[in-house]
């Protein structure tokens, strides 16, 4: 199976070949390999500095709405780098749901394993990285729900001595 990049070498070859027939061995060769399938786990995002870089879902932090696109926060290797996703965050949605984001807020969706703590009191999600996330009053039942609550043992309403 070919990948993207032994592709586009293929199609430079043929466009600059002057003899036809390595030309038409080329194209057969083009036709005849099959490329490999894209990977589900991973997507090609714009990055704000320059470039596309591809990058695994499980690596993505949140999703913040900006206008008519949408940033992208990922953290990998202890970097962080902001990507532009080219729609809504409505659109968004979707794609994420698939991997297991959850819409927080009009303007949020989260990966609910990058959470670190919920501050109940100001309605707002810490990442591990630090972030605060605001949840909007609709979704807040959802976070409440979504993370498994352990009850401490006690005797008369006291903590046990640690």
């Amino acid at each position: 199976m070919l990948t993207d990049n032994q592709l586009l070498k293929i199609v430079r070859q043929i466009k600059e070949e002057k003899d036809n027939m390595e030309a038409s061995l080329l194209i057969r060769k083009l036709i005849t390999e099959p490329a490999l399938p894209p990977c589900k786990d991973r997507c090609k995002l714009k990055n704000l500095e320059g470039g596309w870089d591809v990058v695994k879902f499980c690596d993505m932090y949140y999703a913040t709405a900006a206008g008519t696109n949408t940033i992208i926060k990922v953290y990998k290797n202890l970097q962080s780098k902001k990507y532009l996703y080219g729609a809504n965050i409505g659109e968004l949605i979707f794609d994420l749901a698939k991997h297991g984001f959850v819409r927080v807020h009009e303007s949020h969706v989260i990966n609910p394993i990058c959470v670190a703590s919920y501050k109940n009191e100001v309605f707002k999600l810490v990442m591990t990285d630090g972030e605060l996330i605001p949840v909007s009053k609709p979704y807040r039942m959802l976070i409440n729900n979504l993370y498994h609550e352990i009850k401490v043992p006690s005797r008369n309403g006291k903590l046990p001595k640690a």
